[in-house]
This record gives structure tokens, C-alpha cells and sequence, in this order.
């Protein structure tokens, strides 16, 4: 193990402590010197988080979708994962429709109300909580119940 200083691509040096061959140290100094160091990254990450934040509440208002419930950080992030979802709810609703009329009626009907659920679900914890589900996924664990 040797501890190198590195300076990285946003000016910042930084004390790092690699392993491994000569070569393959020399490797990931080279990359290291590429990239911006961790506080300047984190920041830089931030400041999306924040964008991509700001950006969703001003969809969700302009649809007219309710304020979401939860922390500060809770809520910055489910605004976006709704966000995402809202085309995939929009298709699905689109897929029920059209094949209403194949299936019983009843089943439709209430596809239907779990995704008008869904778009108006005011839990930042719950769109966190289903971020990796599909609104199908959604739907079909609604009628299994």
C-alpha cells in the first residue's frame, strides 16, 4: 500500500491510499485525476438531486397531482420516482382500456381505480417504497387481494 496525492480534474487534491501493482496503481491514478474529488462530486450529485427534484414538483403542479407527505428528503426524492412512473401508469390505463369488454367488467373497473390510486397516492414513503414495482405489478397485487 502507498499514499499517493492526486489532483483531480475540479482543481482539488486529494490524499489516496492504493493497492495493488505498480502498474495498475499508476492505472487508477490516472483515472482519479479524471474525476473530480468526493466533496465536489457529492455536490455536483446534490445539485441534480435537487434539479431533478425541482423539475418534478413543477410537472406534478402542472398536472395537478397532490403535494406529496413525507421529510424533505423523502419527498425530494419519491417526486421524481413518481415522476418516472407517471407514463407507465398512463399506458397501462391505456392497456385496460383496451381490452375492456375481453374480461369481466368488474376486474376492469378496478385496474382502473388502483392506477387513479396510484396518481394521487400522497405517501412519499409508499412511491419509495414501489420504485422498482411497474404500474402492472401495482394492479395485479391490488386484484390478487
Amino acid at each position: 500500500m502507498a499514499s499517493y496525492t492526486v489532483q483531480h480534474s475540479c482543481g482539488h487534491s486529494d490524499e489516496h491510499k492504493l493497492y495493488g501493482k505498480h502498474s495498475e496503481r499508476e492505472r487508477k491514478i490516472a483515472w482519479l485525476q479524471s474525476t473530480d474529488c468526493h466533496e465536489c462530486y457529492a455536490a455536483a450529485k446534490q445539485q441534480q438531486r435537487e434539479q431533478a427534484a425541482a423539475a418534478a414538483q413543477q410537472q406534478a403542479e402542472s398536472q395537478g397531482l397532490p403535494q406529496l407527505q413525507g421529510s424533505d428528503k423523502q419527498i425530494a426524492w419519491a417526486l421524481t420516482i413518481r415522476e418516472s412512473k407517471l407514463q407507465d401508469i398512463a399506458d397501462t390505463r391505456t392497456l385496460i382500456l383496451g381490452n375492456v369488454g375481453k374480461g369481466p367488467q368488474e376486474i376492469s373497473d378496478r385496474a382502473l381505480q388502483v392506477l387513479d390510486e396510484m396518481e394521487l397516492q400522497t405517501s412519499a414513503a409508499w412511491w419509495i417504497d414501489h420504485r422498482y414495482d411497474t404500474a402492472q405489478m401495482v394492479v395485479r397485487a391490488a386484484l390478487s387481494n
